[in-house]
């Protein structure tokens, strides 16, 4: 704790375990104690009502140590309760992933390595579980029979098992039908390019990935549905009915008419790209990919999309995993795309792709006598010799 206290940026995450049993979590990082407000909207600067009032102290930022149910959830979500005193920011993911982090926890009475690998490989979705569940009854409604690509596509929906593999078919149907039905609830009232802030592009193209619409418009839409909000539903059955029908379309054009080839993978792809891959003829030579991957934003395996682009993974995911088994002689295993070699030609450049995208691991070399011996190449970086220059 003492260390992470002198970490005054960036705020982080940051998780502790030991060869004791203890485990911890601490957040780094200066935040400000506000006199008034929260700092997210223009305030009257000459009366010195809303002036900061120092820092919070590190003692009173979110902290654990050995909590009693045993373990520690850290997945970009909101980590404070309504009765925090101090404030500390709102761009938080919306809380899916932790939640199902915490039901895999849950169901077992011990954790295993195995465990661990398929926790960090989940692709259950659980948003999608819950829309499936807001249209229960639908496929009794009078509308429905005489639009048999609605029908289809809902069928398709209530058969998924819940999981956006790269194989799934119903996660295709949910991904396209949540775009679908975004659209309609949120364009009668506001024009496409705030339609796209409040979708998770956010206000600065800077800082897309990293702002308080990201995710928070996917809990606003199954609330909405769930209340049956005649504000933004004007005809919930229609609107649902009509999204069905343009999904089972926009599938059809863009992967054919035998929907058993709707795979998610199909439209959602992965791709290293390099810096200098924007040249088409370089990034031939330079990108890696695009290979299919499943899940998103929402999964525990998360590989984000953006609201603006097709449904690649082109936003935020996670790529390194780690798992440490804590003992007198410590274990640990990961894995991290594309490869440990940035040199195009490099027999490494792109070879830890595969494993990862299969949820395989490698064993990592913990001591000095293991890392000796694995060790292939080694590159040294020696200064260079002052050049003198002439008169």
């Amino acid at each position: 704790m003492t260390a992470v206290s002198h970490i005054h940026a960036p705020s982080l995450n940051l998780l502790y375990a030991d060869c004791q049993n203890n485990i911890g979590y601490a957040v780094s990082g200066q935040a400000p104690v506000r006199a008034k407000g929260d700092g997210l909207t223009p305030v009257p600067g000459w009366t010195g009502e809303h002036e900061w009032e120092g820092t919070i102290p590190f003692a009173e930022m979110p902290h654990a140590l050995n909590p009693a149910q045993g373990y520690i959830v850290s997945a970009n979500h909101k980590i404070t309760g309504p009765d925090y005193p101090h404030y500390l920011g709102g761009v938080w993911r919306n809380g899916y992933r932790a939640r199902r982090i915490e039901q895999m926890i849950r169901t077992k009475p011990a954790i295993s390595l195995a465990d661990c690998r398929r926790m960090q490989m989940d692709m259950t979705h659980l948003p999608g579980q819950e829309l499936v569940g807001l249209l229960a009854g639908l496929e009794t409604a009078s509308v429905l029979t005489a639009m048999p690509d609605a029908a289809l596509a809902l069928e398709l929906l209530r058969t998924w098992d819940g999981r956006l593999t790269a194989d799934s078919v119903g996660g295709t149907v949910y991904e396209v039908f949540i775009r679908q039905l975004s659209e309609a609830v949120l364009s009668p009232h506001f024009s496409r390019p705030f339609r796209e802030k409040l979708l998770g592009l956010g206000a600065n193209p800077f800082m897309q990935p990293v702002n308080e619409f990201q995710g928070q418009w996917l809990v606003s839409l199954l609330r909405i549905l769930g209340e049956g909000s005649e504000r933004w539903l004007v005809d919930r059955e229609r609107m649902l009915v009509d999204c069905l029908a343009q999904t089972t379309a926009v599938l059809r054009e863009q992967l054919g008419r035998d929907p058993t080839q709707w795979q998610w993978g199909r439209l959602h792809r992965v791709t290293f790209a390099h810096a200098l891959g924007v040249a088409p003829l370089l990034g031939r030579l330079f990108n890696q990919g695009p290979y299919p991957i499943g899940g998103d934003e929402n999964t525990v395996l998360q590989t984000g999309i953006r609201a603006d682009l097709p449904f690649d993974n082109n936003a935020i995911s996670v790529s390194t995993r780690l798992i440490v088994e804590m003992g007198k002689e410590i274990r640990a295993w990961g894995v991290h795309p594309p490869g440990q070699s940035g040199h195009v030609g490099s027999a490494h450049y792109g070879d830890l792709i595969a494993p990862w995208l299969a949820g395989a691991y490698y064993e990592m070399a913990w001591s000095v006598e293991e890392m000796t011996a694995v060790t292939r190449h080694t590159l040294s970086l020696r200064p260079v010799e002052k050049v003198r220059l002439r008169d």
